[in-house]
């Protein structure tokens, strides 16, 4: 069954549509419907439909407008145009925005049922794909299993690139992204799309090729990219432009979730790595992805990016199991460092380090903990002081619990600070929308720009600090300015509109009405 909301502006249309069919005969819910193009995108917002139907003409948004703003807000949103106009200009603008349908007004009962079944059948396939596991002789597996490229990608995010480049063309492994991003002006992106801790059953494969079925046919609409399974996660490693980058980036993250949740029911977490140059980067770009899902694990988000977390740029200075030490004192994990401190001291022991590589390896441990308390601002004599509490004559066991409890000290510290960092962003943004209210162009992606942080990162610090979306809190706060500048001042309404970011009298009167519940001549009349 698709959920459907019908949006047109003539009530009388509206509900004669609403009550033509048995429209769960036809394998539709209708849970909602809007007189215009307003309250049509609010009710994608909060319902979250899989179909919307609205005619191309109506007041405040029109059709065309609505499909842009609805698309920012669930991009993998379906849409049906009506329409009485049959002009060509119409169809031709709404085919841009891959419009699932275009039918034309009046339509009889005989037509819905026909249209709408036709329409319930290309949404099975949409949907349907992603849920297909393709045989074994399907060019997809065939392309999937190929060495080569199976080969080359295993190695690139192991760091061993270079040493197979030399052994094959890249015409074998016919990649679907640039060799070589410089040359045509382009950045490589890496997202990590979570997927099973363990694959233990032959049900747990199937779900996991449904899940990377799902994310590559949702991830090429976008911009091109290679689709693979690393480590049993979904990697999306895409090549673009960077201005399309930044414009698709947030659109392809948020359709994969939306359909992933809406076909298989997987809440699914993805971590973007930054924009980077050079292909041979993708070892770097893929464990930095790898921080941000980690990042996300335990909260209420789906997507984040690596840039989002403020981690500190790495300085290899360590070996591996440090660097993972590190990375993981950056994220707060507790669990995480527990078992490094317990993997460092068990190297320790079962290599038989001297007493002076022994002492390097403490003093490099606490150096990296001390280095993220001045990071995150902490009193260095305080750090000094914890610093001092080590005396290397302890036993081994005693100094390995003393580091470990010291690096939950330090975990602790780098938590507080973070969230004390996302309360700051979000009074921030806060701020900015007190100060900057009049702006008809406010938007939550240009105070995102401001803030240089992603739009999804900063809508879910907003709601998370605050308990309100960003679109309530601007709309709270124009209407309550809009309510003084009436009842203390003789401006015109289309004054008081125009100062409080809307250039529309009617849609000011129209959204005022519907916050106060009362007119904008009423309240300055009381």
């Amino acid at each position: 069954m698709y959920t459907m909301i019908i949006a047109d502006d003539e009530e009388n249309i509206r509900h004669a549509l609403i009550k033509a069919v048995d429209w769960k005969a036809l394998g539709f819910n209708i849970i909602g419907e809007a007189s215009n193009g307003i309250e049509a995108l609010e009710l994608v917002e909060t319902l979250e439909p899989d179909l919307l139907v609205s005619d191309i003409k109506m007041p405040f948004v029109n059709g065309i407008d609505l499909v842009r703003a609805a698309r920012d807000v669930r991009p993998n949103l379906q849409i049906v145009f009506l329409s009485g106009y049959d002009h060509f200009e119409y169809a031709k603008e709404a085919i841009k925005y891959n419009i699932l349908d275009y039918l034309l007004k009046p339509l009889s009962k005989n037509d819905i049922i026909r249209e709408f079944t036709n329409i319930k059948t290309k949404l099975d396939e949409k949907f349907g794909a992603i849920l297909e596991v393709s045989n074994e002789n399907s060019d997809n597996v065939r392309r999937l299993k190929s060495l080569e490229k199976n080969q080359y990608f295993n190695l690139l995010l192991n760091h061993k690139a270079n040493e197979y480049i030399s052994k094959v063309s890249f015409e074998k492994i016919k990649m679907e992204i640039p060799v070589t991003a410089k040359e045509h002006d382009f950045k490589y992106v890496l997202c990590v799309i979570k997927g099973l801790d363990e694959i233990k059953s032959e049900e747990d494969e199937i779900v996991m090729k449904q899940l990377y079925n799902a994310v590559k046919i949702v991830s090429t609409k976008y911009f091109p990219c290679e689709c693979f399974v690393f480590a049993n996660h979904i990697i999306v490693l895409g090549c673009e432009k960077e201005s399309r980058l930044n414009k698709y980036l947030k659109f392809m993250s948020k359709d994969i979730v939306l359909s992933t949740k809406r076909v298989m029911d997987i809440d699914i977490r993805i971590g973007v790595s930054e924009f980077y140059d050079a292909l041979l980067s993708s070892d770097k770009a893929y464990q930095h992805a790898l921080d941000a899902v980690s990042y996300i694990d335990d909260t209420e988000e789906h997507i984040i990016h690596y840039d989002d977390i403020n981690c500190i740029s790495e300085e290899n200075l360590l070996e591996d199991m440090l660097e993972k030490y590190e990375e993981n004192l950056k994220k707060g994990s507790e669990v995480a460092i527990s078992k490094y401190i317990d993997d460092i001291f068990r190297y320790i022991n079962e290599n038989k380090l001297s007493q002076n590589d022994f002492q390097a390896c403490v003093l490099e441990i606490l150096f990296l903990n001390v280095k993220i308390l001045k990071t995150i601002d902490m009193d260095s004599e305080k750090a000094t002081k914890l610093i001092n509490k080590f005396v290397f004559g302890k036993p081994k066991v005693e100094l390995e619990n003393e580091i470990k409890k010291f690096s939950m000290e330090v975990v602790e510290s780098v938590s507080k600070q973070r969230q004390k960092s996302a309360e700051v962003l979000s009074r921030q943004a806060i701020d900015i929308i007190k100060h900057e209210y009049a702006n008809p162009k406010m938007s939550l992606n240009m105070i995102a720009d401001q803030l240089h942080v992603s739009p999804n990162y900063l809508s879910s610090l907003i709601k998370k600090t605050t308990g309100e979306s960003f679109v309530s809190i601007l709309t709270a706060t124009r209407m309550e300015k809009a309510k003084d500048m009436l009842i203390m001042t003789n401006k015109k309404i289309m004054e008081v509109g125009e100062e409080c970011g809307y250039f529309d009298q009617h849609y000011f009167s129209y959204c005022f009405k519907k916050y106060f519940n009362t007119s904008p001549n009423k309240i300055r009349g009381k």
